[in-house]
């Protein structure tokens, strides 16, 4: 086997640019998926597909609910006196690219009563430098 041609030594520009195309060729092969915006045309099943909806109750078979049965969870309410939650926390339709958290955030940033007090407190501290310069 010669190893110059895996390492590169000995060999131009053109002949690295021809290995690895040829490098990808056999990736391809081994490992071949669509690329990502493409969509599927034909061929696609959708009468066995069940919309997800945000009203099913957790089964048995969810990992998440084997794990709270694993740790002492009955189904009930959580905290000692069980009057606290029951179902988990139903998370709401997000942008893909915020993290967790992060449009909480800017939902807050972002309301209009937050957007009025923020209007309202600069207000107050122009006033507050207006008296500072009024009495120097």
């Amino acid at each position: 086997m010669d190893y110059r041609w895996y390492d590169g030594r000995g060999m131009g520009q053109h002949e690295k640019d021809q290995a690895y195309q040829e490098s990808l060729i056999e990736d391809m092969a081994d490992d071949f998926r669509l690329p990502i915006n493409q969509k599927p045309t034909e061929n696609v099943d959708l009468d066995n597909v069940e919309q997800a909806t945000l009203d099913t109750k957790l089964t048995s078979s969810n990992v998440g609910f084997r794990l709270l049965q694993k740790m002492g969870w009955k189904g009930k309410g959580l905290g000692k006196d069980e009057q606290g939650m029951v179902e988990p926390i139903k998370s709401g339709i997000r942008d893909p690219k915020l993290g967790i958290g992060k449009q909480e955030e800017d939902d807050f940033f972002t309301a209009e009563e937050n957007i009025q007090r923020k209007k309202l407190d600069v207000e107050v501290e122009e006033t507050e430098e207006l008296v500072k310069k009024r009495e120097v």
